[in-house]
C-alpha cells in the first residue's frame, strides 16, 4: 500500500506566495462570478464590516460603509488606512476584534479552508469560527457567507475519504480543503448560536476556476461540469 508522509502545510504562507495568481483568477476566469457576488453584497453590507479571509479583495462598494476590518492569515506588511484596518489572524481566533462591534461579517470562499487533521476537528474548527463571528456581531447583525456548496452525497464521500485526502495533499505540499453541503453549513451555524438564516444561489457565469486555492489559474471548467453551486447564506444574531 502506498503511504504518504504527512507534513503540516503553512496555509498563510501558501496564500501569500500565490496572492498575485489568486488576484488574476478573481479578475479573470472568475470575474463574472465576483461581479454577481458584488451585486448581492452591495445590497446587504452596511456600517462596520468584518471581512474574514479577505485576501485583499474588495468586491463591494467601500464608500457605502463606515469601516472595514480586513482579516487574513496571509497578510504581511499591510498598511491600514482611515477606511480599512488590516489584521493578520486566524478565522478561529479573532481576539483582536471587539465583542459586539460589527454590523456585518462577510466570509467569501473561506469555509472550505477552515480545516484540521480530521473531519471531526474540522467541523469543530468551522463552528469555532462561526462562534467568533457571533461574538463580534452587534445584536441583529448578520453573518454573510459566500461559499461553494456540494450535494450531501458528495459531502458524504468527502468525509469518508478525509484522512486519505489530507495526507495526500500534505504529501504534495498543498493545503487541505473541505466542502460542505448547505445542510452541513447550517448545522455548524446552529452550533455557534445562530437561529435564523436565509440562502440563495449566486450565478457563476459560463466558466469557473475550480481549484483557485490549490492551483490558481491552471484549470478552467465550463459551469455545467462543476459539481457545486455558489450560495449566499445569511445568518442573523438575534437580540437576546
Amino acid at each position: 500500500m502506498l503511504k504518504f508522509k504527512k507534513q503540516e502545510v503553512d496555509i498563510g504562507e501558501h496564500f501569500h506566495k500565490h496572492a498575485s495568481e489568486y488576484q488574476e483568477v478573481v479578475h479573470g476566469t472568475n470575474k463574472e462570478l465576483y461581479q454577481n457576488i458584488s451585486r448581492e453584497l452591495n445590497q446587504s453590507l452596511s456600517g462596520t464590516v468584518l471581512d474574514i479571509g479577505n485576501g485583499n479583495v474588495f468586491n463591494y462598494d467601500l464608500s457605502r460603509l463606515e469601516h472595514v476590518i480586513a482579516v487574513d492569515i496571509a497578510f504581511k506588511n499591510m498598511t491600514s488606512t482611515e477606511k480599512i484596518t488590516y489584521v493578520t489572524a486566524d478565522a478561529r481566533d479573532l481576539r483582536g476584534v471587539k465583542t459586539g462591534s460589527c454590523d456585518r461579517v462577510v466570509m467569501q470562499f473561506l469555509v472550505h479552508h477552515i480545516v484540521n487533521t480530521s473531519k471531526r476537528l474540522t467541523d469543530s474548527s468551522v463552528e469555532q469560527c462561526f462562534s467568533e463571528c457571533y461574538r463580534v456581531l452587534k445584536p441583529s447583525g448578520k453573518l454573510m457567507i459566500v461559499e461553494m456548496v456540494v450535494h450531501p452525497v458528495v459531502e458524504f464521500f468527502e468525509n469518508l475519504l478525509y484522512r486519505m485526502t489530507y495526507r495526500f495533499l500534505s504529501w504534495v505540499n498543498k493545503p487541505m480543503i473541505k466542502f460542505y453541503s448547505l445542510r452541513g453549513i447550517i448545522s455548524r451555524l446552529k452550533g455557534a448560536g445562530f437561529t435564523g438564516w436565509t440562502d440563495g444561489e449566486i450565478e457563476m457565469g459560463k466558466w469557473i476556476d475550480p481549484f483557485e486555492a490549490l492551483f490558481p489559474g491552471k484549470i478552467k471548467l465550463p459551469r455545467f461540469l462543476y459539481p457545486a453551486e455558489c450560495r449566499l447564506i445569511s445568518a442573523q444574531k438575534l437580540n437576546p
